[in-house]
């Protein structure tokens, strides 16, 4: 059976949708980090570069809502432990959320992964919120993936402008 493209990226911007994140937002975003370079670049510009570059790639669809699926799943406390705890109190020894980030980032030349590792370091605009609006383990918000997820997107996003420059 195959899982059409569009169902998935359903699934993912319903999720944004549910976390107050729209494409426009990660798009400006985008067009922070990238400004200094590409003097030029729209919002509108970083929509469409998001949607027909980095959300056109089922791999990167289909890691984004698995890390999604786990970040809700620890919110509900439906995983075993000692996972459960790993991913709600995301403990800096689990490095499994960055690698998420670190693939959907390779899509994009290695320039995508060095922005990937400074945007996860760095942590502004919506990545910022969702780490900082985690509770780590108190009540229910698990933003363990998400946050790398979008970091991911900002990356890979200003990596294909990269890629493409002449």
């Amino acid at each position: 059976m195959l899982y059409p493209k569009d169902d998935l990226k359903k699934y993912v911007l319903d999720y944004f949708h549910h976390k107050n994140i729209t494409i426009e937002d990660i798009a400006r975003e985008f067009c922070e980090f990238e400004g200094k370079y590409s003097k030029d670049l729209t919002v509108s510009d970083g929509v469409k570069i998001i949607n027909e570059k980095v959300f056109s790639d089922k791999d990167i669809l289909q890691t984004i809502a698995v890390g999604i699926q786990l970040d809700k799943l620890a919110e509900q406390n439906m995983l075993d432990e000692p996972l459960l705890s790993i991913i709600k109190n995301d403990l800096p020894q689990f490095g499994t959320d960055e690698l998420f980030g670190i693939y959907i980032a390779s899509h994009f030349t290695t320039a995508g992964i060095a922005n990937y590792g400074y945007l996860d370091q760095t942590k502004n605009g919506i990545a910022k919120k969702l780490d900082v609006s985690q509770d780590h383990g108190k009540n229910s918000t698990v933003n363990t993936f998400l946050d790398d997820i979008i970091s991911s997107i900002v990356a890979s996003a200003s990596g294909f402008i990269i890629q493409n420059k002449d």
